[in-house]
């Protein structure tokens, strides 16, 4: 087995707003639809490219992508490759993602006062079990998923964990994505 020495992997940052403005787009995004899912066309709301653009942020190129799905709900992604996903400065990263993703929601004027944030954690270039990788660095991972700079003990580590584990597609949607198809 080749021991995974950094994890390589790519930071994306979701912001959720509200607006009352109606923005106009003619670009409609396709759901992406596994076979055994059922289809609700009418429920899935449609989503609405409005802007696509690149800015530097800490010395990184970051790809951010806006979009509207009707009534008054913008969403802005912001993604951005790193060497080490695991890195001490990935919270960093992260808070600079959010203040970015921030400042285009206020662009669409949405409430200053409500946004929700998600963010997803994708492993790339990694090689063995997942669940090795998991087991390799479930300090870190447990950090990344509680937002934890400080050391967590272990029953913190393995409670976060077990909650993940459990949950397996959570664990695998945060970490590690490539097995899946988003």
């Amino acid at each position: 087995m080749v021991a995974n020495t950094t994890v390589k992997g790519t930071l994306v940052s979701f912001l959720v707003g509200i607006t009352e403005i109606d923005i106009d787009t003619v670009e409609i995004v396709d759901i992406k639809k596994i076979k055994s899912s059922p289809s609700y066309p009418d429920v899935i709301p449609k989503q609405m490219v409005v802007k696509v653009e690149k800015k530097i942020v800490e010395s990184r190129e970051v790809g951010f992508l806006v979009k509207f799905c009707p009534p008054g709900i913008v969403i802005v992604e912001a993604s951005v490759d790193l060497e080490n996903i695991l890195d001490e400065h990935i919270f960093d990263i992260k808070k600079s993602l959010i203040v970015e993703c921030r400042t285009l929601l206020w662009e669409y004027y949405c409430d200053q006062h409500f946004d929700e944030e998600y963010t997803v954690y994708c492993v790339s270039n990694y090689h063995g079990d997942p669940e090795d990788i998991v087991s390799e660095y479930k300090e870190s991972i447990a950090g990344l998923l509680k937002t934890e700079r400080i050391p967590l003990d272990e029953e913190e580590i393995n409670s976060t964990l077990k909650f993940g584990m459990g949950r397996l597609y959570l664990i695998r949607a945060v970490i590690l994505p490539a097995i899946l198809n988003f």
